[in-house]
């Protein structure tokens, strides 16, 4: 992963709530993102996951800019993020731990078939 010269800026555009943000990770390195709530380290968290979309600088998975990619294309292609609030980003607490697991497969057969997840699948 390569990330160079990430920038967020705030809604109203009068403030960098991420500057320049620049690292790179090899295969089988784990990066944990630590900081005080308001410094910045959520947004970077949205950034590289896609949940928001940087004003500048680019995000790269094994040499493919995903900057603009959907977040599927990220999770496929080896990143994953283990959200501060895992029961509320991380779990759907209503299911099983089973139904929770076939979440990142849910789009492959045999797990969905005409856009339904098929639970019993799993099983």
């Amino acid at each position: 992963m390569e990330v160079s010269g990430l920038t967020l800026l705030s809604k109203d555009h009068k403030k960098k709530l991420l500057n320049n943000i620049t690292f790179s990770l090899r295969r089988g390195e784990i990066l944990c993102i630590a900081g005080i709530d308001g410094n910045g380290p959520n947004e970077l968290v949205e950034a590289l996951t896609g949940l928001v979309q940087p004003d500048e600088g680019a995000v790269k998975i094994q040499g493919i800019d995903v900057t603009k990619i959907s977040i599927q294309f990220r999770n496929t292609h080896g990143l994953t993020c283990i959200p501060e609030d895992r029961h509320k980003y991380g779990l759907v607490l209503g299911y099983t731990m089973e139904q929770n697991l076939l979440l990142k497969k849910y789009r492959n057969e045999p797990f969905s078939k005409h856009g339904f997840i098929n639970f019993k699948a799993c099983f």
